[in-house]
């Protein structure tokens, strides 16, 4: 019995996985295209002071 609902589901997830195939297929393809970000926000001095004294001996 669970060989036939074994073989069930996996003939249901391939017709499924079959669609979404043809789905990807039919659609339009796409030029990847760059990335637009904005600009970004960098400190600007005077530089917060730091929160931690240095460790390391000059």
């Amino acid at each position: 019995m669970a060989r036939s609902q074994t073989a069930r589901t996996a003939a249901k997830q391939r017709d499924i996985q079959a669609e979404v195939a043809e789905a990807d297929h039919k659609g339009e393809v796409e030029k990847p295209q760059a990335m637009q970000a904005g600009a970004r926000l960098y400190p600007v001095p005077p530089f917060p002071k730091q929160h931690q004294p240095n460790t390391v001996p000059h």
